[in-house]
């Protein structure tokens, strides 16, 4: 399992210079459907599965695919980063890390792509990708700043664990997460313009949607309505229910 998803990785580097590597089919109720689904998450190939009738894990699904059926998938080509690029990370100590990117920010899986063994504990630099960030960790449902290129992420996994990690830059003190519900949040942001104090994103989807901002917003409208949000002072968090495709707009003061 961990070396299909490094093996499509390093494809990626390499025919993804003039194609578009697809990833091939999985089965989400394996029972390591969920490392297989994070990495199609990252990967920006079409996503399609091979269970048996009455056999999916539709719960999986949903952090994919949106209920009509449209995948949430980032632009790029999923790539192994940096720092495995030279190793093995199926065979070395390390945490497999692969990156793509979205309208807004980028996304990074990380795995454990041993099958057996130990915890492996390895580090990333978020800051890296972008100066002045928010990560939101899927699966820890943490939402961190970091502002220099040598803070760390400290990440350990077990065989066959995984991570996925949304990194958006911080502009103007705002951060847009998207739908924190799905593996990769903030592919739910399709279009985004800043017009001084205005940040304005065209969306898809419906959930949960987080953006983070330094300051309670003025206001935020959703389609032109004022938008009903909650805001958390100590998270810095603004919250609300997505209820389809649209444009929001928050205004800072």
């Amino acid at each position: 399992h961990g070396e299909h998803l490094y093996t499509n990785a390093m494809f990626g580097v390499w025919f993804g210079q003039f194609l578009h590597p697809d990833w091939d089919m999985f089965q989400s109720g394996h029972p390591v459907g969920a490392f297989h689904a994070a990495g199609r998450a990252v990967s920006g190939s079409p996503i399609y599965v091979s269970d048996k009738p009455d056999a999916h894990d539709f719960d999986l699904l949903k952090k994919l695919v949106l209920p009509d059926g449209r995948v949430m998938r980032p632009i790029g080509i999923g790539i192994p980063t940096d720092d495995c690029l030279f190793h093995d990370p199926t065979k070395e100590n390390i945490l497999l890390k692969i990156q793509n990117h979205n309208v807004v920010g980028s996304v990074v899986g990380i795995f454990n792509a041993h099958h057996e063994g130990d915890i492996i504990t390895d580090v990333i630099y978020p800051a890296q990708w972008h100066d002045d960030v928010m990560v939101y960790a899927h699966n820890a449902g943490t939402f961190t700043r970091y502002q220099k290129a040598d803070e760390r992420l400290e990440l350990s996994l077990s065989p066959l664990g995984y991570e996925i990690l949304t990194i958006v830059p911080i502009a103007n003190g705002i951060a847009p997460i998207g739908l924190v519900e799905m593996f990769n949040s903030a592919g739910a942001i399709t279009l985004q313009g800043i017009y001084g104090d205005t940040h304005r994103w065209r969306v898809r989807g419906q959930g949960k949607f987080v953006i983070y901002a330094e300051n309670k917003p003025k206001t935020i409208t959703y389609n032109a309505r004022n938008l009903d949000y909650a805001y958390d002072t100590a998270t810095k968090l603004v919250t609300f229910h997505l209820a389809g495709d649209g444009v929001i707009e928050l205004t800072i003061s």
